[in-house]
């Protein structure tokens, strides 16, 4: 049922095509670099393990991962993606807040 959801939604748009339908895992990763593959949907994300993910996405930079949960409510993006993060003023406390992992939108978030 969830294919044909992604189906419906991904048909109206030209740009996208669907290229295959895998019904395990194991075929994934060969797949994935014999269609060259933009996108991969995964149901049941709460069963993925997030090394399958990395193995992908390490060997396949260009790719993003949709895993949508089994109930098809919620959905998670998996790409590696290099970003740079504004980290406003520089002074000795917002580079010890960067190097913690703490951006200035997170400690906005903490302080509410």
């Amino acid at each position: 049922m969830l294919v044909d959801i992604v189906k419906d939604i991904i048909a109206p748009h030209q740009d996208i095509d669907v290229v295959g339908e895998l019904a395990g895992r194991d075929e994934l990763l060969q797949a994935a670099m014999q269609t060259r593959a933009n996108v991969i949907v995964l149901g049941n994300a709460a069963q993925a393990d997030n090394d399958d993910y990395r193995e992908l996405l390490y060997r396949l930079p260009h790719l993003k991962i949709l895993a949508i949960t089994a109930d098809g409510r919620r959905g998670f993006l998996h790409e590696l993606q290099p970003r740079v993060m504004p980290l406003g003023e520089v002074s000795s406390d917002s580079l010890i807040e960067a190097i913690r992992g703490e951006t200035p939108s997170r400690r906005a978030g903490a302080a509410s």
